[in-house]
């Protein structure tokens, strides 16, 4: 958690962190569209 509040924190908007693996198969797709990733 300290990770997704340092995150929100930074660039001041809501952030979720998810592995692949875990999003559901129906939301997959359209969830995909819209990441952003960082590294």
């Amino acid at each position: 958690m300290d990770l997704k509040f340092y995150l929100e924190n930074l660039f001041q908007c809501k952030v979720d962190l998810v592995t692949k693996s875990s999003i559901k198969p129906y939301l997959k797709k359209r969830i995909l569209e819209e990441v952003i990733y960082a590294a």
